[in-house]
């Protein structure tokens, strides 16, 4: 079965936030594709909310979701700027404050969306 990612950019124009649209199967294989465009969308507005939204995702599995989070916490090339929140929930992206972010997660399917991975 290949799993593969689709990413939509949405950016504001005031440069308040930048919303990473993520589509397809987030697996510990292919996590490692969204690592350089969150660094490019840090880069496009450097003090704007970085939103990685999975809630469209068809299948997320918690080791991806974990790899991804850890990655994102630990980008050594990036110093300061605005936060990265990565979403299961669909989330206003005009919003900073948005729903809660995600300490940890669990592989989750498109029906429970209405759930947040814990």
């Amino acid at each position: 079965m290949e799993h593969t990612l689709s990413v939509v950019v949405q950016v504001d124009p005031e440069a308040r936030f930048v919303h990473l649209l993520v589509t397809g199967s987030l697996t510990e294989r292919n996590h490692r594709a969204l690592c350089p465009l969150i660094h490019r969308a840090r880069g496009l507005a450097p003090d704007a909310t970085v939103d990685v939204d999975l809630s469209a995702a068809h299948r997320v599995e918690t080791a991806a979701l974990d790899l991804l989070r850890w990655s994102v916490d630990h980008d050594r090339e990036w110093q300061g700027g605005g936060p990265v929140r990565v979403l299961t929930q669909p989330a206003p992206y005009w919003s900073p404050e948005g729903p809660a972010l995600l300490p940890s997660a669990r592989s989750w399917t498109p029906g429970h969306r209405d759930e947040v991975a814990a």
